[in-house]
């Protein structure tokens, strides 16, 4: 590359000997036709058959569109069938008379041409057409390019215009079309106009439809055809050239390398900024932004962090502390219950509006700040106390909430992260700080919510929070509670023990210690007996108001009767009568149908026997008498963790053969293609099903990916 003085700088004189220098030559850029110099292209045309002798007989243009049509004639001479060619004519000429037009599309009653339509392709910043003049090269930047294809929207005419007459249904033989018909008497529904809303004008406005009908509404211009070899495409062909070069200057201020990037840009990376939960964001992408940059990318795709998970994800150098962060952090989030949350207008940019329902930036920042200021008055909240304030549509609302929060089944919607004790004991500062920023917030969501109810406390101690709040969401899994009633039990044991020692405080030492120790493990046996029938059927942790409750209903079991017998059989039946409502014919884990049948216990009344509890091993027997069975099948992978899954292998239909088969191959391998299936349905059945019953079977139990047929529990 030539500097500025002429002179060429060389940077790697090995690389020159192999790639010498041929010839040097001037580039100039020509404006003459850039806003009218379009690239035609053929994509769907060999290259040893060009247009370049063709007759073009009209051309037509829609400048804002950028689209071309052209007619092209047709030898008829060479190569051409006479008798559909006429066909062809014929009809699309009887169709365009029935659209009132006059004029035949194929004057010669043959199709003798054919229209090429052209379609813009969509990336062209970086081309131009060049030409060699003078020892200089004239380049001039195209404003679009077109790709030219066959079109045959005249044969389309042609087919919906085919009317074919009939003979009327008298005996005078006449022919009558349908437009000769008595019209016969139709009902009329009479809609009134309904305004418009914001929204839906959006939509309309976005529509395929709606850019059709505008699209269609631009006027073709006529255009004529040039060849190349004319006298006025020669003139035209000048204009590529710069004219006056001598009193041309070059105002560039920049070296041979900022030219060259101005004049071929490298490739703009695409921003990569994750708004959902789901998206990812790489460590790489993060070493290359700066500390606030990464912050906020970091918060944008997990919305709620705690300070120690976003500290280990930081690429940072050692010098940065942790100060130097938390000013950071406090520009693009705010603290909620010790953690960090990312602040709802950058999530939700001014201007923008919801990719769900549409509805303004500004309704969506507002119903999730209300949200968030619930979270830092307690930790569970509900829909209802969220819609009772503002009105939101509840696809936008579920989606603001499950960013933030977990629903808790006859609980409501518990805060996502646990309580970060850690950090505002370490910083206390910034958590007071926060709290008079909420307290100013609030102010402003009290006058747009219009809002009644003060602002509670915020003087507690932290002392105080943490058992509150352990108070108001202790969570006791099921292990966790036999644990406790372990405990109970020793402890019981041991009071025993003391009043046996007591009672028998003449015995000796040895006596009374082996007495005592039978004593303890006679209690431990009886008490744990008493306690641990069953396992309380739960949604994976069982949820209980504090652990108060816990010890409580560990206290009213031991005084319930030692018998296990089986349960009540109003309660089978009532099991029962729900699996078979429930049972279809999908498969279910057994996760899911505790979740279903918890959902279920609370739409019914305290005075229903199944809100006193269902056992894993009560519904395991009522699934095994009403014809449900545990499903053995093979894992995808050997590490996958085996999920029970349960199934109805009859459903009393003609179908069940096949369904019984498909079922059984799955023992044996975790994916089957539908020649596996269709095989193996003809080697135990004797037939194989139609298309109809093979789609019906597959899909009750199947997913597809591809070419493979896999299981598919039901997760409802």
């Amino acid at each position: 590359m030539a500097d500025r003085d002429g002179s060429y700088n060389s940077t790697s004189d090995s690389s020159d000997e192999d790639d010498p220098i041929v010839q040097e030559m001037d580039l100039y850029l020509s404006h003459h036709l850039k806003d009218n110099l379009f690239l035609m292209m053929y994509p769907v045309r060999s290259s040893r058959m060009p247009y370049d002798d063709a007759s073009y007989l009209k051309a037509r243009i829609k400048p804002k569109q950028q689209k071309v049509e052209l007619e092209v004639a047709i030898n008829t001479e060479k190569n051409y069938s006479t008798t559909k060619g006429e066909d062809i004519g014929r009809a699309v000429n009887e169709a365009n008379a029935q659209k009132g037009n006059n004029v035949d599309f194929f004057s010669s009653r043959l199709m003798d041409k054919q229209v090429l339509s052209s379609m813009k392709v969509e990336s062209n910043d970086r081309y131009a057409v060049g030409v060699l003049k003078d020892n200089a090269l004239h380049i001039t930047p195209i404003q679009g390019i077109l790709q030219l294809r066959p079109s045959f929207d005249y044969i389309n005419l042609a087919e919906s215009g085919n009317n074919m007459p009939r003979l009327d249904n008298s005996n005078s033989g006449i022919i009558k079309s349908d437009s000769e018909e008595e019209e016969e008497l139709k009902p009329v529904t009479i809609r009134y106009a309904v305004p418009e809303s914001d929204q839906a004008k959006a939509y309309r406005f976005n529509s395929h439809a709606y850019l059709e009908k505008k699209n269609a509404e631009e006027q073709w211009i006529d255009a004529e055809f040039v060849c190349r070899d004319d006298s006025r495409a020669i003139m035209e062909k000048e204009l590529l050239a710069c004219g006056n070069m001598d009193e041309i200057s070059c105002d560039y201020g920049i070296f041979s390398k900022g030219y060259l990037d101005a004049l071929m840009p490298p490739p703009v990376a695409e921003a990569s900024v994750t708004v959902n939960p789901e998206n990812v964001l790489s460590i790489t992408q993060l070493k290359t932004m700066n500390l606030p940059e990464q912050i906020k990318s970091v918060l944008l795709s997990a919305k709620a962090m705690q300070f120690a998970q976003l500290d280990t994800l930081l690429s940072k150098s050692p010098d940065v502390s942790d100060m130097t962060v938390i000013q950071c952090l406090q520009q693009v989030a705010i603290l909620v219950q010790g953690c960090w949350i990312i602040k709802s207008e950058l999530l939700y940019p001014k201007g923008t509006t919801s990719p769900i329902t549409g509805i303004p930036s500004e309704m969506l920042c507002l119903a999730r700040d209300y949200l968030l200021w619930k979270f830092t008055q307690s930790r569970l909240t509900s829909r209802k106390e969220i819609t009772a304030v503002i009105k939101l549509p509840s696809d936008d609302l579920k989606e603001i909430m499950t960013q933030v929060a977990h629903l808790r089944v006859t609980k409501g919607w518990e805060f996502c992260l646990p309580y970060d004790y850690e950090f505002v004991e370490r910083y206390p500062e910034i958590a007071h700080r926060q709290s008079q920023h909420w307290e100013k917030k609030y102010q402003q969501l009290k006058l747009r919510l219009k809002l009644s109810q003060p602002i509670s406390n915020q003087t507690d101690t932290l002392q105080d929070r943490k058992s509150d709040n352990i108070k108001d969401s202790t969570i006791i899994s099921g292990q966790e509670r036999i644990k406790l009633a372990k405990k109970f039990a020793m402890k019981h044991g041991n009071d025993n023990t003391v009043n046996y020692e007591q009672s028998n405080s003449n015995s000796n030492v040895d006596s009374d210690s082996f007495d005592g120790k039978t004593a303890r493990e006679n209690s431990i046996k009886n008490s744990y007996n008493a306690r641990v029938k069953e396992e309380p059927m739960d949604l994976d942790n069982s949820e209980i108001n504090n652990a108060n409750g816990i010890n409580q209903s560990i206290s009213s079991k031991f005084n319930e009767s030692d018998d296990i017998s089986d349960p009540p059989g109003e309660l089978l039946e009532a099991v029962k009568h729900w699996l078979n409502e429930t049972f279809d014919r999908s498969i279910y884990s057994l996760e899911t149908l505790k979740r279903r049948l918890l959902l279920h216990q609370s739409s019914l009344k305290d005075s229903n026997i199944m809100t006193n509890g269902v056992s894993d091993m009560t519904l395991k027997k009522c699934m095994k008498e009403v014809g449900i069975t545990e499903l053995d099948y093979m894992p995808l992978s050997p590490n996958e963790t085996v999920t029970q899954l349960y199934v109805k292998r009859k459903l009393n239909e003609s179908n069940d053969k096949y369904r019984e088969v498909l079922l059984d191959l799955f023992k044996e391998k975790a994916k089957l293609r539908r020649k596996e299936i269709v095989t193996a349905m003809i080697e135990k059945t004797g037939e194989a099903p139609n298309d109809k019953q093979y789609l019906k079977i597959v899909k009750d139990i199947c997913i597809t990916k591809g070419s493979m047929w896999f299981l598919n529990p039901s997760q409802l």
